[in-house]
């Protein structure tokens, strides 16, 4: 039982660390000196800004983030389910 509250709050301090990061991501900012930061919906363009790399490499990245935000979703997802387990599983008990 202890090992189950345990893990859920661990999911749900993932989770919540999760949204966090993407809301500080997708959100923009005013900087020093009052400079926008704003980056939309297009944060490749903010990673981007001032590194002299070829359009190759540039979509290579672009490869690389997808990839990573689609293995991120499916661990979500797959903690989802094990929260789900442990739930009913402590409802049951």
């Amino acid at each position: 039982m202890k090992q189950g509250i345990a893990v859920i709050i661990s999911l749900s301090l993932y989770l919540g660390s999760l949204f966090l990061i993407d809301s500080a991501i997708a959100g923009g900012h005013k900087g020093a000196e009052g400079h926008d930061h704003d980056r939309g919906n297009n944060s490749a363009r903010m990673l981007f800004r001032g590194i002299d790399m070829t359009d190759e490499q540039r979509k290579e990245v672009k490869q690389i983030m997808n990839s990573s935000m689609q293995q991120g979703k499916e661990l979500r997802e797959d903690s989802k389910k094990q929260g789900d387990a442990i739930k009913k599983d402590t409802e049951s008990n």
